[in-house]
């Protein structure tokens, strides 16, 4: 009888977790409350300035990444 496992996130860790289960043999269900996977890297870009910056926001407006070109 194969085991059941509930995987809560669909993030990064999620993700990996998910993956390991089915190495060992185990059935993995995730529930994420989005519509898509990825978790806090589910990044749009939201603006350029001058061409120099482009500033990445995740959708849960917590954290931005500021990459130079």
């Amino acid at each position: 009888m194969v085991k059941k496992v509930a995987i809560i996130g669909a993030g990064v860790s999620g993700l990996a977790s998910i993956r390991c289960c089915l190495e060992e043999g185990l059935e993995p269900t995730c529930f994420e409350r989005s519509n898509d996977v990825g978790g806090l890297w589910q990044f749009s870009v939201s603006r350029t300035i001058e061409g120099r910056w482009v500033v990445l926001q995740s959708k849960s407006d917590q954290f931005k990444l500021r990459l130079g070109r």
